[in-house]
Protein backbone atom coordinates (compact mmCIF):
# COMPACT_ATOMS: atom_id res chain seq x y z
CA UNK A 1 0.00 0.00 0.00
CA UNK A 2 1.30 3.32 -0.97
CA UNK A 3 1.98 5.69 2.33
CA UNK A 4 -0.95 8.37 2.74
CA UNK A 5 -0.30 11.86 2.73
CA UNK A 6 -1.64 14.02 5.07
CA UNK A 7 -1.94 17.62 5.99
CA UNK A 8 -2.13 18.83 9.67
CA UNK A 9 -3.92 22.12 10.90
CA UNK A 10 -3.10 24.34 13.63
CA UNK A 11 -3.10 26.99 15.30
CA UNK A 12 -3.24 29.03 18.89
CA UNK A 13 0.24 27.93 20.25
CA UNK A 14 1.43 29.92 23.28
CA UNK A 15 5.69 28.95 23.55
CA UNK A 16 4.85 28.98 27.75
CA UNK A 17 2.16 26.95 27.74
CA UNK A 18 2.52 22.73 27.10
CA UNK A 19 2.15 21.69 23.76
CA UNK A 20 1.02 17.77 24.45
CA UNK A 21 -0.03 17.18 21.10
CA UNK A 22 3.01 17.49 19.07
CA UNK A 23 3.85 13.88 19.05
CA UNK A 24 0.69 12.36 17.91
CA UNK A 25 1.12 14.98 15.37
CA UNK A 26 4.30 13.36 14.27
CA UNK A 27 3.37 9.80 14.49
CA UNK A 28 1.01 10.82 11.53
CA UNK A 29 3.66 11.30 9.48
CA UNK A 30 2.21 14.59 7.79
CA UNK A 31 3.40 16.30 4.46
CA UNK A 32 3.14 19.45 5.73
CA UNK A 33 1.92 21.70 8.67
CA UNK A 34 -0.21 24.64 7.96
CA UNK A 35 -0.68 27.45 10.43
CA UNK A 36 -4.13 28.92 10.79
CA UNK A 37 -3.04 31.74 12.87
CA UNK A 38 -1.85 32.52 16.54
CA UNK A 39 1.55 30.37 16.37
CA UNK A 40 2.49 32.49 19.08
CA UNK A 41 1.50 35.38 21.82
CA UNK A 42 3.70 38.26 20.93
CA UNK A 43 1.43 41.26 22.54
CA UNK A 44 0.97 40.83 26.36
CA UNK A 45 -1.94 41.12 28.27
CA UNK A 46 -1.80 43.69 30.71
CA UNK A 47 -4.96 43.13 32.80
CA UNK A 48 -8.56 44.45 32.50
CA UNK A 49 -9.59 47.96 32.00
CA UNK A 50 -11.75 49.10 34.66
CA UNK A 51 -12.53 52.50 33.79
CA UNK A 52 -14.46 51.41 30.83
CA UNK A 53 -16.90 49.78 32.99
CA UNK A 54 -20.30 51.38 33.47
CA UNK A 55 -23.55 52.79 31.27
CA UNK A 56 -22.09 54.53 28.34
CA UNK A 57 -24.43 56.45 25.67
CA UNK A 58 -23.69 54.79 22.15
CA UNK A 59 -25.97 55.34 18.90
CA UNK A 60 -28.12 57.30 20.10
CA UNK A 61 -29.00 54.93 23.04
CA UNK A 62 -27.33 53.39 26.08
CA UNK A 63 -24.67 50.99 26.49
CA UNK A 64 -23.56 49.01 29.85
CA UNK A 65 -19.99 47.82 29.81
CA UNK A 66 -19.43 44.85 31.50
CA UNK A 67 -17.46 42.74 31.83
CA UNK A 68 -14.18 45.10 31.62
CA UNK A 69 -12.30 44.63 27.96
CA UNK A 70 -9.20 43.53 28.10
CA UNK A 71 -5.60 45.71 27.71
CA UNK A 72 -2.80 44.08 25.43
CA UNK A 73 -0.09 45.48 24.56
CA UNK A 74 1.39 45.05 21.43
CA UNK A 75 4.42 43.76 20.92
CA UNK A 76 7.89 45.24 19.43
CA UNK A 77 9.81 43.50 16.31
CA UNK A 78 12.18 41.79 18.27
CA UNK A 79 9.38 40.01 20.97
CA UNK A 80 7.88 39.31 18.13
CA UNK A 81 11.07 37.37 17.17
CA UNK A 82 11.86 35.99 20.63
CA UNK A 83 8.42 34.38 21.02
CA UNK A 84 9.17 32.83 17.22
CA UNK A 85 12.44 31.65 18.62
CA UNK A 86 10.85 30.07 21.47
CA UNK A 87 8.02 28.16 19.62
CA UNK A 88 10.95 26.76 17.56
CA UNK A 89 12.80 25.47 20.92
CA UNK A 90 9.47 23.32 21.80
CA UNK A 91 10.97 20.26 22.17
CA UNK A 92 8.00 18.59 20.20
CA UNK A 93 7.75 20.80 17.51
CA UNK A 94 11.38 20.52 16.91
CA UNK A 95 11.04 16.95 16.90
CA UNK A 96 8.28 17.40 14.18
CA UNK A 97 10.73 19.20 11.96
CA UNK A 98 12.97 17.18 12.17
CA UNK A 99 11.00 14.86 9.51
CA UNK A 100 10.63 11.16 9.79
CA UNK A 101 12.00 8.24 8.02
CA UNK A 102 10.23 6.47 4.81
CA UNK A 103 10.57 4.10 2.98
CA UNK A 104 9.99 4.34 -0.41
CA UNK A 105 8.09 1.36 -1.39
CA UNK A 106 5.55 2.43 1.25
CA UNK A 107 4.70 5.76 -1.40
CA UNK A 108 4.90 4.77 -4.54
CA UNK A 109 3.79 1.35 -4.54
CA UNK A 110 6.20 0.47 -6.93
CA UNK A 111 8.46 -2.02 -4.60
CA UNK A 112 11.14 0.46 -4.85
CA UNK A 113 13.54 0.29 -2.01
CA UNK A 114 15.33 2.52 -0.01
CA UNK A 115 15.09 4.95 2.97
CA UNK A 116 14.39 8.73 3.04
CA UNK A 117 14.10 11.79 5.55
CA UNK A 118 10.92 13.45 5.07
CA UNK A 119 10.53 16.84 6.25
CA UNK A 120 7.16 18.49 6.32
CA UNK A 121 6.60 21.84 4.63
CA UNK A 122 5.55 24.42 7.38
CA UNK A 123 2.74 26.53 5.41
CA UNK A 124 0.44 28.82 6.50
CA UNK A 125 -0.70 32.84 8.13
CA UNK A 126 -1.13 34.98 10.80
CA UNK A 127 -4.07 36.31 13.27
CA UNK A 128 -3.93 39.20 15.28
CA UNK A 129 -1.64 37.69 18.42
CA UNK A 130 1.14 36.54 15.66
CA UNK A 131 0.53 39.57 14.13
CA UNK A 132 1.78 41.75 17.27
CA UNK A 133 -1.36 43.89 18.42
CA UNK A 134 -4.72 42.18 19.47
CA UNK A 135 -7.48 42.51 16.92
CA UNK A 136 -4.67 44.40 14.73
CA UNK A 137 -5.43 46.28 11.40
CA UNK A 138 -3.49 47.45 8.69
CA UNK A 139 -2.51 50.79 11.16
CA UNK A 140 -0.12 48.83 13.26
CA UNK A 141 2.82 50.22 12.95
CA UNK A 142 4.96 47.33 13.12
CA UNK A 143 3.31 44.91 10.59
CA UNK A 144 6.19 44.88 7.71
CA UNK A 145 8.86 43.45 10.67
CA UNK A 146 5.82 40.86 11.63
CA UNK A 147 5.12 39.93 8.20
CA UNK A 148 8.62 38.84 7.59
CA UNK A 149 9.28 37.54 11.21
CA UNK A 150 6.50 35.25 10.05
CA UNK A 151 8.19 34.21 6.65
CA UNK A 152 11.42 33.44 8.75
CA UNK A 153 9.44 31.28 11.09
CA UNK A 154 7.88 29.31 8.41
CA UNK A 155 11.16 28.26 6.86
CA UNK A 156 13.12 27.72 10.42
CA UNK A 157 15.10 30.82 9.87
CA UNK A 158 14.77 33.43 12.75
CA UNK A 159 17.13 36.34 12.66
CA UNK A 160 16.70 37.68 15.95
CA UNK A 161 16.74 41.39 15.03
CA UNK A 162 14.78 43.34 12.55
CA UNK A 163 17.36 44.74 10.95
CA UNK A 164 18.82 41.20 10.61
CA UNK A 165 15.72 40.25 8.75
CA UNK A 166 15.94 43.38 6.27
CA UNK A 167 19.50 42.32 5.54
CA UNK A 168 18.46 39.03 4.61
CA UNK A 169 15.78 40.07 2.63
CA UNK A 170 18.51 41.73 0.02
CA UNK A 171 20.04 38.45 -0.13
CA UNK A 172 22.49 39.55 2.37
CA UNK A 173 23.47 36.40 3.87
CA UNK A 174 25.45 37.54 6.48
CA UNK A 175 23.23 37.69 9.38
CA UNK A 176 22.00 33.84 8.66
CA UNK A 177 22.31 31.37 11.31
CA UNK A 178 24.38 28.18 10.18
CA UNK A 179 22.60 26.14 13.07
CA UNK A 180 19.14 27.17 10.65
CA UNK A 181 21.23 25.44 7.57
CA UNK A 182 19.38 22.33 7.43
CA UNK A 183 15.92 23.39 7.57
CA UNK A 184 16.20 26.28 5.26
CA UNK A 185 17.78 23.46 2.90
CA UNK A 186 15.27 20.99 3.51
CA UNK A 187 12.40 23.28 1.93
CA UNK A 188 14.72 24.32 -0.88
CA UNK A 189 15.12 20.43 -1.86
CA UNK A 190 11.07 20.31 -1.91
CA UNK A 191 11.46 23.10 -4.89
CA UNK A 192 10.68 26.46 -2.18
CA UNK A 193 13.28 29.10 -1.27
CA UNK A 194 12.44 31.99 0.63
CA UNK A 195 13.80 34.46 -1.19
CA UNK A 196 12.02 33.63 -3.95
CA UNK A 197 8.81 32.73 -2.02
CA UNK A 198 5.71 34.89 -3.11
CA UNK A 199 4.67 35.35 0.23
CA UNK A 200 8.24 36.80 1.29
CA UNK A 201 8.20 39.34 -1.41
CA UNK A 202 4.50 40.34 -0.07
CA UNK A 203 5.51 40.65 3.02
CA UNK A 204 8.65 43.04 1.79
CA UNK A 205 6.20 45.37 -0.29
CA UNK A 206 3.95 45.94 3.30
CA UNK A 207 0.92 43.60 1.50
CA UNK A 208 0.57 40.99 4.22
CA UNK A 209 0.75 37.08 4.51
CA UNK A 210 -1.34 35.12 2.13
CA UNK A 211 -0.25 32.82 -0.63
CA UNK A 212 -1.12 29.81 -2.47
CA UNK A 213 0.98 26.13 -1.95
CA UNK A 214 0.40 23.52 -4.30
CA UNK A 215 0.66 20.08 -3.15
CA UNK A 216 0.76 17.13 -5.82
CA UNK A 217 -0.12 13.97 -4.12
CA UNK A 218 -0.03 11.86 -7.60
CA UNK A 219 3.60 12.32 -8.07
CA UNK A 220 6.07 9.21 -7.37
CA UNK A 221 8.79 9.88 -5.56
CA UNK A 222 12.69 8.48 -6.10
CA UNK A 223 14.98 7.66 -3.85
CA UNK A 224 17.18 10.72 -5.28
CA UNK A 225 14.28 13.03 -4.65
CA UNK A 226 15.76 13.22 -0.85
Amino acid sequence: MPQPYRLAFGSCSHPALPQPLWPIISSRKNSAFIWGGDAIYADRNAGSNWTAVGLHRADGGWMVTFPPPSIHVEATPDVIRRWYVKQLEVEGYRKFLEGFDVNVSDIDGMGTTGMIRSKPIIFGTIDDHDYGQNNGDFTYQFKKESNLAFIDFMYGDIAKDRECALQEADEKDSCRSTENEDNSSSHERKGRSKLSDPMHQRSLDGKGVYGVQLFDFSRKINVDDG
